[in-house]
């Protein structure tokens, strides 16, 4: 295990690209940690010599969002918290909710929504254990029932009866880490599709089927450690024999990250570029591109120009 901190300077400098600080260090999940070494597509096995560790930022209260393009040959899908802290999975389920769903297509997929309110750990990573088997199922309700006769509870019994039934047919997918950070010191976007994304995630509504969810709750938001500045106030006014009749306004900001990722710029980019974005709640108007603003190493600053526009006001009515 290792430590990680957004260790950069206390003030705010619009200058400084590393504007937030968050005085506490959290452990995370290292590459050399045998749970994950092998996670070829992890931000931390992919590092260049100028690269930084990186860890999602979130605050409590957020709901993180994971869509994953689902195969009907799997027996049961588990999804875990893992506590970077301990090196240990948490009780999980009283934080998880899934949905299971099928598109207009007849495609598969499967939403797990975290809701961190009540989460007391601050560092985490999702475990998700897929199982591709099919296993009696007299055997597998005897194994439940031995294991919580043995102390377990019936969410540690399900999990490993499922991994000792299934064996090989057992497969984990790991999410990047999770780190608690002062709200402050982040902002959170969120892209408004209305049926898929460039990525092939699906935001639309579920196809009515008694087996599956009706309801797809699965949202395009991702809190990054960034700054919104506002830079200037512009104008567009009518005026008639110097009598002004109408005018609207336009709030033009600046965001300005921290070096992130690809994975992180990939998903602002998305959002940029969907049909609304919000940020922190209040929809904004994108530009045109996102670019990579660092000559060195794989990371991305973001350093974007978006606008907020105000509703004409038309002098000429009450």
């Amino acid at each position: 295990m290792g430590t990680y901190s957004y260790a950069v300077s206390v003030n705010l400098t619009p200058e400084d690209n590393l504007t937030f600080a968050a005085k506490r260090n959290y452990k995370i999940n290292e590459c050399n940690d045998s749970l994950i070494s092998n996670e070829a597509g992890l931000w931390c096995n992919n590092l260049c010599g100028q690269d930084e560790a990186y860890c999602n930022p979130f605050v409590r209260g957020d709901k993180i969002y994971f869509q994953y393009f689902a195969d009907t040959a799997f027996w049961k899908v588990l999804p875990k918290i893992y506590d970077n802290s301990t090196g240990l999975i948490i009780p999980s389920d009283a934080y998880i909710t899934k949905e299971l769903g099928i598109d207009i297509n007849g495609n598969f997929y499967l939403n797990v929504i975290l809701d961190t309110t009540d989460l007391t750990i601050d560092c985490f990573s999702m475990q998700t254990y897929v199982f591709v088997c099919e296993p009696s199922e007299l055997l597998y309700d005897a194994c439940v029932l031995a294991a919580i006769s043995l102390g377990a509870t019936a969410e540690e019994a399900e999990l490993d009866c499922s991994i000792e039934l299934c064996g090989a047919g057992t497969s984990i997918v790991y999410s990047e880490p999770y780190c608690l950070i002062p709200c402050e010191r982040s902002i959170l976007l969120e892209g408004i599709y209305p049926g898929k994304d460039c990525n092939g995630q699906y935001y639309g509504a579920f196809e009515p089927n008694i087996l599956y969810s009706p309801i797809n709750s699965y949202k395009l938001q991702i809190r990054i450690p960034a700054e919104l500045i506002k830079e200037n106030f512009q104008f567009v006014s009518t005026v008639v024999n110097n009598n002004k009749q109408k005018s609207t306004q336009t709030d033009v900001y600046l965001l300005k990250s921290v070096k992130i990722p690809p994975y992180v710029a990939e998903k602002i980019a998305t959002c940029f570029n969907a049909k609304q974005l919000f940020i922190d709640g209040i929809e904004y108007i994108s530009g045109a591109e996102v670019t990579k603003n660092n000559d060195f190493g794989q990371m991305w600053i973001i350093n974007n120009q978006l606008t907020k526009k105000c509703s004409e006001i038309n002098f000429n009515c009450d």
